[in-house]
């Protein structure tokens, strides 16, 4: 595993056409960065990449950026970018290539447009609307894809690691098109939203002896009355309510720990089913502080003893504030084998100066931390990837 590395998108990589490998190696060898953590599957997004001329990209929804081999798949198969035909197989061009170690970054559950297409494999709230950017990790087709897509990225030859993202559940608070409400919202609220009552979770649930049904309509009188009231509660109020609620709930905090297995026996079946020479990193959570990851059927403790890695996107405003929250994952992945790995922002809106990626470093350092990928090479100007640079070749060696 290299020591830093740098995440990319395939369409933000230099060369117009095929990949220009050799100005990227030098461009990651002035950084003093390894290697790259590339995407392999990824969600729809609006991003602008301000090198250069500068652009707006809209990635295509659901993509996959290598070439699927679609007798794997089941009911959910994957849509190949527009990209790969235009690039060739990034994957492919860097593996025959040889200079840049490549992880493979895989989006697993957030998938809007296998969820439009199929809403029958999509997380179902208390009041039974369907999330469609969100499958669920407890239907049997989301897991036969899931594993289809792991495997075929990790088989091919192309990528020494698979960095895998929303395993599990995601949150109600998704950051969605258009995302609108005239409803205070708070944690509280995030939390039973982001629950699943579909009838996969509800049968898993019943199996492990958890009155589903009971509580979802607990949770549906408690909301209503909150929006139905004339009470607005402050976002450190509301915590504190998800907190009581989590106490005094037995049968919600049995779902919150039954959500948190399933979501890490499936991340250890994927382990078991990749060649044992390609490594499984985790993404630890979507979510700030890690705390919270609990909210998406994330067990960093669980996730610590099946995965070989745990990243941790330490997406804090300060070096204060990423050590304290590393501090407190490292401590829930006590005991188990996984190494820990930091995802910093260099720039806006986390980092405000080199000095401070460079404290941020050596607090992590200090931590125990001392992998690190930093996040992302087509959207940080120039000034913000060159304070890698500092970091970078001085602890890279």
């Amino acid at each position: 595993m290299q020591k830093y590395s740098l995440y990319s998108y395939p369409w933000d990589l230099p060369g117009t056409g095929a990949v220009d490998i050799d100005k990227l190696r030098g461009e990651l060898d002035e950084l003093g960065v390894r290697g790259l953590t590339l995407a392999a599957s990824y969600h729809a997004g609006k991003f602008i990449s301000p090198r250069g001329a500068g652009r707006i990209t809209f990635p295509e929804d659901g993509a996959v950026y290598f070439s699927p081999r679609l007798y794997r798949y089941g009911l959910l198969k994957p849509l190949v970018s527009q990209v790969v035909d235009r690039r060739c197989n990034p994957f492919a061009a860097l593996a025959q290539d040889g200079r840049i170690p490549v992880d493979a970054w895989v989006v697993l559950n957030h998938n809007y447009r296998l969820g439009s297409q199929h809403p029958e494999c999509t997380v179902q709230n208390l009041w039974g609307d369907r999330y469609p950017y969100s499958l669920c990790p407890s239907h049997p087709e989301v897991q036969g894809y899931v594993h289809a897509l792991c495997q075929d990225v990790a088989e091919q030859g192309h990528v020494q690691g698979l960095s895998i993202e929303s395993p599990g559940f995601m949150v109600y608070a998704h950051g969605f098109h258009h995302e609108f409400q005239q409803v205070e919202m708070n944690p509280w609220i995030d939390g039973m939203l982001g629950l699943c009552f579909c009838q996969h979770c509800m049968a898993g649930l019943h199996r492990h002896a958890i009155d589903a049904q009971g509580l979802r309509l607990r949770l549906v009188q408690r909301l209503r009355q909150y929006l139905e009231s004339h009470a607005v509660s402050t976002c450190d109020m509301a915590v504190d309510w998800l907190l009581a609620d989590l106490i005094s709930d037995d049968d919600l905090r049995a779902m919150i720990r039954w959500r948190s297995d399933s979501v890490t026996a499936l991340v250890a079946s994927i382990r078991e089913a990749l060649p044992k020479q390609i490594s499984l990193n985790v993404i630890a959570t979507c979510q700030r502080p890690h705390a919270t990851a609990f909210l998406e059927g994330m067990d960093l403790r669980g996730l610590a003893h099946v995965a070989d890695t745990i990243e941790l996107p330490l997406y804090q405003s300060s070096a204060e504030q990423v050590e304290a929250d590393a501090f407190d994952a490292l401590r829930r992945m006590s005991g188990g084998t996984a190494l820990p790995r930091a995802i910093l922002r260099p720039g806006p809106p986390d980092t405000a100066s080199p000095a401070q990626l460079k404290d941020t470093v050596a607090r992590l350092t200090q931590l125990g931390v001392e992998a690190c990928s930093f996040y992302n090479y087509g959207m940080l100007r120039a000034r913000d990837l060159q304070s890698i640079a500092a970091v970078g070749t001085h602890h890279n060696g």
